[in-house]
């Protein structure tokens, strides 16, 4: 069901709702972006952040996932937290204020939702949440009607990343502790392909994420240490029936792959619990208190098939717990990650080697941050915390 809430309890300035239709955010004016990006500092210069907001959500549960829509840049600012058995949806609006614009209760209390993703309506354009947690079901919600329109049924247990296609706003990945990747069409409702069996995961597949113009080509890891790149241009033909499906979700014909591209063990002695690329090259993270920049060798000059290419890494003070994922901005400038204190390390990924440029704190932040967001520009990142608070700071 979905429920209008009032705003959360915050200790910085915000902006009682006002039933705002969702789709009206509030637009910056278009030259914006590009002063912004005149303004940008140097590579490695050190960038001044400011706390200007403080979210305390009523349910006072872990919150696991905070994500800005980067799937149409008109919402580039509303951001969706998920936490307990509730995802609410917010608008970060000038001067730090933030603005509660939906909420979404299940109505099952044992329910916790772990990831929330965006996609949008391909007939109307309305934004679609879909989020998922400890039950295995992936729900689905058109922001435009403000209603549940689908739940998507399938894993054997939790879901733990879910990411929509930058390719296709259609295709959405699952990744699960039944040690399955799945692949859906969120228009026909079908799930196209499974990644799994003898070459998969061994254990709970943590985070995903496509490539960012191969459309075929995805990263995986999880709790077995392994990091897997995938293909499905093989199963193209199965992906585009899918698309074109018009019987009952449940008889359409599922392919399941066995096989990756590339797997290896050789970058992390730990659980890897975040994974995403930039370019060619992979960025992923384990509970050793560092992010690794990597490379597959695709070019056969290791003598070993899972060898790597390490190019280089920066160490994360108090990160050594698993489940805290780091984000990026649009333009993959600058990474955001948190660790158990409250605190927020930003890193730019221009430089060599990767710099801290800003360390992002708050008095109201002291529990154990399990993601971050980054806006499209990055002059807006956003932490959750264990403790149900969401964090807001500026440049």
């Amino acid at each position: 069901m979905i429920l209008r809430l009032s705003p959360p309890l915050t200790s910085g300035p915000t902006v009682p709702s006002m039933g705002v239709h969702f789709a009206t955010p509030e637009m910056d004016p278009p030259t914006v972006e590009g002063a912004q990006e005149k303004k940008d500092e140097a590579e490695g210069k050190k960038m001044n952040f400011r706390c200007t907001n403080v979210l305390r959500e009523g349910h006072g549960k872990p919150v696991f996932s905070v994500s800005f829509n980067n799937c149409d840049l008109f919402y580039r600012n509303v951001f969706a937290a998920a936490g307990s058995n509730q995802v609410e949806i917010y608008e970060c609006l000038k001067g730090g204020n933030v603005e509660m614009l939906h909420a979404y209760k299940d109505p099952n209390v044992e329910e916790s939702f772990y990831v929330c993703a965006w996609s949008s309506n391909p007939q109307t354009s309305a934004p679609l949440l879909i989020f998922a947690g400890v039950s295995g079901i992936i729900r689905m919600v058109d922001c435009g009607e403000e209603r549940l329109i689908h739940n998507f049924a399938g894993h054997g247990n939790s879901v733990n990343d879910l990411k929509v296609s930058p390719h296709d706003p259609e295709l959405l990945l699952s990744a699960s502790k039944d040690e399955s990747i799945r692949l859906w069409n969120v228009r026909t409702r079908v799930c196209t392909l499974i990644f799994a069996g003898n070459n998969g995961h061994r254990y709970e597949v943590l985070s995903v994420d496509f490539h960012p113009w191969d459309k075929h080509k995805f990263v995986s890891c999880g709790m077995d240490r392994s990091i897997r790149i995938w293909s499905m241009e093989k199963a193209s033909s199965t992906v585009d029936k899918g698309k074109h499906w018009d019987k009952p979700p449940s008889t359409f014909p599922t392919r399941v792959i066995e096989q990756p591209v590339f797997y290896t063990t050789r970058v992390h002695a730990n659980y890897v619990d975040c994974v995403k690329w930039i370019g060619d090259i992979i960025l992923s993270k384990s509970v050793e208190n560092r992010v690794v920049m990597w490379k597959p060798d695709t070019l056969g000059r290791s003598s070993k098939k899972d060898g790597v290419d390490l190019l280089q890494d920066c160490e994360v003070p108090d990160c050594d717990l698993w489940f805290m994922r780091f984000s990026m901005d649009f333009h993959c400038k600058w990474v955001a990650v948190g660790n158990r204190f409250g605190r927020v390390s930003l890193l730019d990924m221009r430089t060599v080697p990767i710099k801290q440029v800003a360390k992002l704190t708050s008095p109201e932040a002291k529990g154990v941050i399990r993601q971050t967001a980054v806006n499209c520009n990055g002059s807006i990142v956003l932490a959750c915390c264990d403790d149900g608070t969401i964090i807001r700071w500026d440049r």
